[in-house]
Order: C-alpha cells, then sequence, then structure tokens
C-alpha cells in the first residue's frame, strides 16, 4: 500500500488509485467507509490501519535507544538533526510514547 506521512495523519491510497484516507494512529481512526460503517463500531481495525501500523513497527528496537542514547549524551539535540538522522515517524513515536520532549526546536528526555 502507498503510504504517505501528513503532520500528524497518514494518508493511504485505497484500492482505486488517488484515492486516499487518512489515518490517525493516535486516535486509532480511518476516514475509509470500512472502517467509518464496520470496523469502528466492533472495535477492529480497518486494512488501512493495519498498514500504518505495521510500517511504523518495522522500526527495529536498537534504533530507538540509538536515537535515546544519543540525545541522553548531548542533554538537547536539534529536532531537524534527529529527523535528517533517523526520520520523523520515529522521533514523533518516541515523543508520543513518552521517551523523549521537543521544546523550541531541541530533543531531550523526559
Amino acid at each position: 500500500m502507498n503510504i504517505k506521512k501528513d503532520k500528524d495523519r497518514y494518508l493511504v491510497e485505497g484500492t482505486k488509485a488517488g484515492t486516499f484516507y487518512s489515518v490517525d494512529l493516535y486516535n486509532n481512526t480511518c476516514t475509509c467507509p470500512h472502517y467509518v460503517h464496520r470496523m469502528k463500531h466492533i472495535g477492529k481495525d480497518c486494512k488501512h490501519l493495519k498498514a500504518v501500523k505495521e510500517s511504523v513497527s518495522n522500526s527495529t528496537p536498537d534504533e530507538y535507544d540509538e536515537i535515546v542514547n544519543l540525545v541522553k549524551n548531548n542533554v538537547f539535540v536539534d529536532t531537524i538533526e534527529l529527523f535528517d538522522k533517523f526520520g520523523e515517524d520515529r522521533i514523533n513515536d518516541l515523543i508520543k510514547n513518552g521517551e523523549l520532549i521537543e521544546e523550541h526546536g531541541k530533543i531531550r528526555l523526559l
């Protein structure tokens, strides 16, 4: 599936080329009709939610340890520097999980 990061959401292309659905991992929602009308009501994920979760989880624990250790050793690290080195999704995951905090363009341990 074609998955694109868009701010705090992901855009996932549907089976019809050019049709994208918005997936919000924080709220565990998708805008596809199957999720909205069926899966949401029974508390299950649609294929778009599953695809994004799988894509995000493909980061290895070693990468997360490397990020945390880098920040720990430097106290404050430039946000853009971390995004460039490790990818925005990985850094945002650590922020959402409460392991890192971003303030004024700098990342530090929480």
